[in-house]
């Protein structure tokens, strides 16, 4: 197939393209690089700040609808808000795709308004998320009310509510995306894709742990709050503190997607994020190296995966931070149960992640709608 993937986050689709080239498909990646993280892409769709760089965008993609957004099988839209520009602006960009292509999805990667008008449901299913914590305001939503209110009101909530109707279907990338999906989309025209990772050539990882266990903090900056993650390094100091000479903290801030993965190679424990009830890129990635991480790891998740044997997340409640630190300490001092939580993540990856089982479950839903 001749399939095009129209914006990312996180090399999300830049990974599963690449799978898919190797099945023998035609993929072709336009994106901003995912802003300061620079992931590849074979059109760029970049801009400069303010109303000119607006302009240029949105012409330039009028233009591209024109020449190299026609003809395609697939594509595939990354959210709603698929470039960086004013949902006015993107409905007749969007029109114009859905006219000179076959079928067009959606990747539920990031916020969109069945998304958070979950997380804001005080009944709704998860029990806490980046917005709500046992129906409370966490510290970031509390710092950024606009991102929820953005996602409630129009004009974002009509935009998602116009290219939900008119898809032929959505992949989700992670557990709390698809449960918040099945409000927006039935049955046929759902499926769960999963994050895709490309597993490394060699399986082997740290086989022995030698002097202090090294944890690697890893943050997007100006969103700390939201991903929690200032309260986990807080965690992670105070117990670092009370084992001198036995752990060190590395913190890593906004590298370019390469350097990052390069990072991780040195790391025993990667921290990503706190709300949430799955691990996301960073995680799977460091899982993949043999790295032990904290992240999402809910039960519920396991569940909706099918995993009944392996564990290999640290996974904080943020109702209960001290729990996580009583782990943590627990694991800084028994590193045969550290090394058997980074031996469970290759496999757990492999099972569940990997870039050629996305890229597959993507195009199941591709050939069924």
């Amino acid at each position: 197939m001749k399939i095009l993937f129209l914006g990312d986050s996180s090399n999300y689709h830049r990974c599963v393209a690449g799978a898919l080239a190797r099945m023998g498909h035609d993929v072709t990646v336009a994106s901003d690089g995912s802003g300061w993280m620079q992931t590849g892409r074979d059109i760029d769709l970049s801009r400069t700040e303010g109303l000119w760089g607006g302009l240029k965008l949105c012409c330039r993609l009028h233009r591209l609808c024109m020449s190299d957004f026609k003809g395609y099988d697939v594509v595939q839209l990354h959210d709603p808000v698929f470039a960086r520009l004013k949902p006015h602006r993107l409905r007749p960009i969007f029109e114009k795709i859905r006219k000179a292509n076959g079928k067009v999805f959606l990747t539920s990667l990031a916020n969109d308004t069945p998304y958070v008008g979950m997380c804001l449901d005080p009944n709704g299913p998860l029990r806490y998320n980046e917005y709500r914590v046992d129906g409370a305001p966490t510290p970031g939503a509390i710092e950024r009310p606009q991102i929820e209110w953005a996602w409630t009101h129009p004009p974002l909530s009509d935009l998602t509510r116009y290219i939900h109707e008119r898809v032929d279907g959505c992949l989700t990338a992670l557990y709390e995306y698809h449960i918040a999906m099945e409000t927006a989309f039935d049955s046929q025209s759902l499926a769960y894709a999963g994050i895709p990772i490309e597993m490394p050539a060699s399986s082997a990882g740290i086989e022995h742990i030698e002097g202090p266990v090294r944890i690697m903090a890893a943050c997007h900056k100006g969103r700390e709050k939201e991903k929690g993650f200032d309260v986990l390094l807080e965690a992670i100091n105070r117990v670092v503190a009370a084992n001198p000479g036995k752990a060190t903290v590395d913190l890593v801030q906004n590298a370019p997607f390469d350097a990052f993965q390069r990072t991780l190679e040195s790391a025993h424990i990667v921290v990503d994020q706190l709300y949430s009830y799955s691990p996301a890129t960073t995680a799977l990635m460091a899982m993949a190296k043999g790295k032990a991480v904290v992240s999402g790891g809910e039960e519920d998740f396991y569940r909706f995966i099918g995993e009944s044997e392996l564990r290999p997340i640290i996974n904080p409640d943020p109702r209960d931070i001290s729990a996580f630190e009583r782990q943590l300490d627990f694991l800084i001092n028994h590193t045969d149960a550290l090394m058997s939580l980074m031996k469970q993540g290759p496999e757990f990856v492999s099972r569940h992640n990997s870039a050629e089982l996305v890229a597959h479950r993507m195009l199941a839903l591709w050939e069924k709608c």
